[in-house]
């Protein structure tokens, strides 16, 4: 069956920079913390597609944003684990080329 979990893009089709990390991105931790360091090497994504939409909804600069849906099959072996406060976020290490085989359905996010 696998695991499905939803991230925020800007485009749709997802492009390569919707699905790097901010490591990827080129950014830095603003501190040297090595968690920190390591949570920033992977993506974030939500748990369920409410809280993911909520998330958007909640960022002026996302507002008008897709959610991804990422499939992810049982026997791919990616790292994936709960992160942060909220019950709902969670960290995922995998490839750009891996992410975007993980795509299933984009969904708009309406402005209200």
């Amino acid at each position: 069956m696998g695991r499905i979990v939803y991230r925020i893009v800007v485009e749709n089709p997802p492009s390569d920079d919707d699905l790097k990390s901010y490591a990827e991105l080129g950014l830095r931790a603003s501190r040297p913390i090595p968690e920190l360091v390591r949570l920033m090497s992977g993506i974030s994504v939500m748990g369920t597609m409410e809280s993911a939409i909520k998330k958007a909804r909640g960022k002026p600069w996302k507002s008008d944003a897709w959610i991804a849906e990422l499939v992810i099959p049982d026997d791919l072996g990616l790292a994936i684990e709960q992160t942060t406060r909220d019950p709902n976020h969670y960290t995922l290490w995998a490839t750009v080329e891996e992410l975007h085989g993980l795509v299933g359905r984009v969904v708009r996010v309406s402005k209200d």
